[in-house]
């Protein structure tokens, strides 16, 4: 009974046999492809497919602009030498800040600029008005190479310029140069005159007192330093022992006017037919001639020397120049 039972169980062992073996054969055919795409990536494998591939590196940073080549070298855009926006302003400064037109020290404007070579032009403004009265032209600007320019107070068209004035870079083709971020100064004060006495001084007569007084008296230290007020060229240096002692007449530059100054401690130190500036010395406050302490006797003449005439406006004149120097 026992044997009987045994080769039973054989029998039907060995005919299930084919049926396993089939359906192992059918879940390798149909079930391992699955199981391969199911199986996680590891880093390794990652790294691996990218190197295979020829995308290393990719994902978000892939889509990154690619940075501006100049001259065959690679440079980030934010580099100086990459910006695009043209020359600017990094620097400007003017000294001194206040002048005379036609005086000894003309008005120096310095400036410099970043970011590209250009060609500029540089105008004096009015403030205020905005005015310009006065260009230069600088070709071929570097940037970094300071560039300057000097003004002597005087318009473009002719005249004097007067009051508060600011330069100001541009484009010669018309564009503006930023400023933005530039340091110093742009702005000077210009005078068409200087007053004549330099120290402490009072107004004794003026125009048309005692006998037919033809200027204005003013009152100092004998010694004290005298400038032309305006600049021009010496007419005439002499002495007059019955009026105005030591004296010269000046011609003012580009005016037709003169103006008178007397009673000179000694002869004028500026040589007749010479060209002086504004604010020149040309002597010193004294008593020579026809005079009564030491004082300047000053006219102002409308035409020029041999023709001209004394004006009443003297004092207006000398007055105003007093004012701001």
């Amino acid at each position: 009974m026992t044997s009987r039972i045994r080769s039973a169980r054989g029998a039907r062992r060995v005919g299930r046999a084919p049926l396993l073996i089939g359906l192992a054969v059918l879940a390798i055919c149909t079930g391992g492809g699955v199981a391969a795409a199911q199986t996680p990536l590891t880093d390794e494998t990652t790294s691996t497919t990218a190197e295979a591939t020829g995308d290393a590196g990719a994902g978000p940073d892939a889509t990154e602009p690619p940075k501006d080549t100049v001259e065959g070298t690679t440079q980030s855009a934010d580099d100086p030498a990459t910006q695009r926006d043209g020359a600017r302003l990094v620097r400007e400064n003017v000294k001194p800040s206040t002048i005379f037109t036609s005086g000894l020290r003309k008005a120096k404007f310095t400036f410099e600029t970043a970011g590209g070579t250009s060609d500029t032009v540089i105008e004096a403004t009015k403030r205020g008005s905005g005015k310009v009265v006065q260009t230069w032209h600088r070709d071929g600007v570097q940037p970094g190479d300071p560039e300057s320019v000097r003004w002597n107070g005087r318009k473009s068209g002719g005249g004097k310029a007067k009051g508060r004035y600011f330069f100001a870079v541009k484009s010669a083709g018309g564009g503006k140069i930023s400023r933005k971020r530039a340091d110093g100064k742009r702005e000077v004060r210009v005078y068409p005159a200087k007053f004549p006495v330099r120290g402490r001084h009072q107004y004794w007569d003026g125009f048309g007192a005692g006998r037919n007084h033809q200027g204005q008296d003013v009152g100092a230290n004998c010694g004290t330093t005298l400038v032309a007020a305006q600049a021009g060229k010496v007419a005439y240096k002499g002495y007059d022992g019955g009026g105005y002692g030591n004296y010269v007449i000046i011609n003012v530059a580009g005016e037709p006017h003169a103006e008178v100054y007397g009673h000179l401690k000694r002869s004028a130190s500026v040589r007749q037919g010479s060209n002086v500036k504004t604010g020149e010395k040309i002597g010193e406050v004294g008593a020579t001639g026809n005079a009564s302490g030491c004082h300047l006797h000053f006219e102002y003449w409308n035409g020029k020397y041999p023709d001209g005439n004394a004006q009443p406006s003297v004092t207006k004149k000398l007055k105003e120049w007093d004012g701001w120097s």
